[in-house]
Order: structure tokens, then sequence, then C-alpha cells
């Protein structure tokens, strides 16, 4: 069994947004907001919205797409590297967020992720 320790930022929400600068342009601009109760109406909907959208669709991603999409999961999946994921289903994953909403969205978007994959122990911190 294996401890892993990640680093989450806001790839999975600022990546493959196909060319749409002036959407990524808004989650740099929110990227420190506490909570989203510090992002203005208008502009929370729409993070939301981009948010549930990559919940759903992200954890369809295979390996190759996960690490394309997701800094977090590419160094993850760097770790098992020739290693299938079924066999390491025990290790633990701590997921260390940054203290912001959109970090914090961004882990529960890997955890979702592992999870899928059969992982069960993933800590997000």
């Amino acid at each position: 069994m294996n401890l892993i320790l990640s680093t989450c930022g806001t790839s999975i929400l600022t990546s493959n947004l196909n060319g749409n600068d002036d959407f990524r342009k808004l989650l740099v601009r929110r990227a420190n907001a506490k909570n989203d109760g510090d992002i203005p109406i208008s502009e929370r909907g729409l993070i939301r919205e981009h948010i549930e959208n990559r919940k759903r669709n992200f954890v369809e991603y295979d390996n190759e797409d996960a690490k394309r999409g997701s800094a977090e999961l590419n160094g993850i999946l760097a770790f098992y590297d020739g290693r299938t994921l079924k066999e390491n289903q025990k290790d633990t994953h701590y997921l260390l967020t940054t203290d912001t909403w959109l970090g914090e969205e961004t882990a529960k978007i890997v955890k979702l992720w592992l999870e899928k994959r059969g992982f069960t122990d993933i800590r997000v911190q």
C-alpha cells in the first residue's frame, strides 16, 4: 500500500476550454475566492455550471485524457506508471487543496475520478 499526497489547484477547471479565453480569465480572476459567496452572482452561476459539467464529464475520462486535463491526475498517474490502478486500489490518497472554493471543487472532482476507479481511501484536506 502507498500513501499518495497530491496538491490540488484549478487545472481541471481551466484546462480544455476550447479557446474560451474570457472564461479562463474569469476563473483566474476568481481563483482566490474563499467560497462561492465571494463571487458576484452573475459569475457564480457560470462557474457553478462549469464545475457541474466537469464533475459529470471528467469522471468518464480515461487515463490519457485525465493526464491531459488535470495536473493533479497527471501526477497521480505518473506515480502509477506501468501499474494498473486496480492493483493499487488500497492506496490512501490525500488531496491537499488550496484554501479556496475552486481548489476544493477541483479536489472533489479528482476524488470522484479516483472513486470511479475503485479507490476508497481518499481524503480531501
